[in-house]
């Protein structure tokens, strides 16, 4: 260092992270929740008078599983020359809360679920069928009014997430809302903003993140304190899997083959397309229930054996149906070769009933990504900014964590809830 220099002091971590903080904070405090808002959005309103039956199709045709739950004015009220008013605003109703009644309806009848699936389907479809007719205002907790949150254009980000996204989140990682509906100044709902929406946001915005983008899950606190992954076989009945996923305060668990190999991931995403008249599906195996719901075939059952671990690594669980591959030229031969598999190993193993009611029930094509069959992982040393990419760019809302990302054994997951929690506490 010549006589002229300046020394250089190195900026300390502590002060770097302090510095960092701030800026994430300020962003979020002046970052306005309509920012998040996705542009046309084409809302749609579920009149509290509508059956089961038909808030399902109306949601299964938009694709999505939640909408406002709204009643609107009769029109004699309505005097000549006036406006007519804005629906009110009871709620939110999507598809869990319409499986919850359902199991509940049926607990009522039955104190215990049976678990073979002979026994549960007819059960699941007897009960749909009186099921499907009931009003959305009849559901229970359909409208309570714990789920109304709103907000107007003015508020902030940060105002959103800590007192509306929040709302009744535990230190265990459940509660939570997973969206929040923007209102006008006329007490119309104009926007619709999720959690997804908000991690987007985030996305588009890393570097005002600063700092903490480039920090590991470990180091940022994601992982302290959280519960385990609810780990669930592929053999059990998917409603009785909903029902443990409900009583854990849980919207989606691993799905595990043999030992703690993940293989899927079963979400309440995955109910996206259900219809009143197929609750009878809700009885299949998760695999098979997975299969039949994305239009792929389940071809694990060929592979658990003496040797399934080593069989496990040779070739996936699922791949494509028979009808599937039979319009596909391209198809690889080996997936072919396990499409053509699954009504052998169906017949090597006592799954004929399950067999038969697939084929009673539409194939849906959701057009899922392979996030569903191949859930998303990362690792306790994976950056925010790492999560953040592989949740926007696969559009799921939960993450879960492995050691070593060639072997799933999840020991945790991260959503979007644990993401703006940890941002909510940033101190400045």
């Amino acid at each position: 260092m010549t006589s002229g220099d300046e020394p250089q002091i190195s900026e300390s971590p502590r002060k770097r992270r302090k510095d960092s903080n701030q800026r994430a904070h300020h962003f979020l405090h002046t970052a306005k929740l309509l920012d998040t808002c996705n542009a046309g959005q084409k809302l749609l309103f579920l009149e509290h008078s509508w059956t089961v039956t038909q808030a399902l199709k109306e949601l299964g045709d938009r694709r999505i599983f939640s909408a406002p739950l709204v009643i609107k004015p009769d029109l004699e009220d309505i005097q000549d020359g006036e406006d007519s008013p804005e629906p009110t605003f009871l709620g939110w109703i999507d598809v869990t809360t319409i499986l919850q009644a359902f199991i509940k309806g049926l607990l009522q009848e039955h104190k215990q679920l049976p678990d073979k699936m002979l026994q549960l389907m007819p059960l699941l479809e007897q009960h749909g069928k009186k099921f499907a007719d009931k009003s959305l205002i009849s559901i229970s907790d359909a409208q309570d009014k714990a789920l109304v949150f709103q907000a107007d254009a003015e508020t902030s980000l940060l105002g959103a997430i800590r007192d509306m996204f929040l709302k009744n989140y535990t230190a265990a990682g459940q509660g939570g809302v997973h969206r929040v509906a923007v209102f006008n100044a006329h007490g119309a709902v104009t926007c619709i903003v999720s959690q997804l929406d908000v991690m987007r946001f985030l996305w588009q915005h890393i570097a005002e993140l600063g700092y903490i983008a480039d920090e590991s899950l470990d180091s940022l606190g994601l992982l302290v304190g959280k519960q385990s992954v609810l780990m669930l076989d592929h053999s059990m009945p998917t409603i009785l899997a909903f029902q443990q996923m409900y009583a854990r305060g849980m919207t989606g668990a691993a799905v595990k083959a043999t030992g703690n190999q993940m293989i899927a991931n079963l979400s309440i995403s995955d109910l996206r397309c259900l219809q009143a008249q197929h609750f009878g599906k809700l009885a299949l195996p998760i695999a098979e229930f997975l299969a039949v719901t994305h239009d792929t075939a389940y071809a694990g059952y060929a592979a658990l054996g003496s040797n399934s671990l080593e069989q496990i690594q040779e070739e996936p669980f699922f791949g494509r149906s028979a009808s599937s591959h039979a319009s596909s030229p391209s198809s690889s031969p080996k997936k072919a070769s396990l499409a053509s598999k699954q009504p052998r190993s169906l017949r090597k193993h006592p799954r004929g009933p399950s067999k038969v009611g697939t084929a009673e029930l539409d194939r849906t094509n959701t057009g899922i990504h392979d996030a569903v069959m191949h859930p998303i992982t990362c690792t306790p040393s994976s950056t925010l900014k790492d999560v953040l990419h592989k949740m926007v760019s696969n559009s799921v809302h939960r993450i879960y964590v492995v050691q070593d990302e060639s072997h799933l054994i999840p020991e945790h997951s991260v959503t979007p809830t644990d993401i703006m929690q940890m941002l909510s506490l940033l101190h400045t």
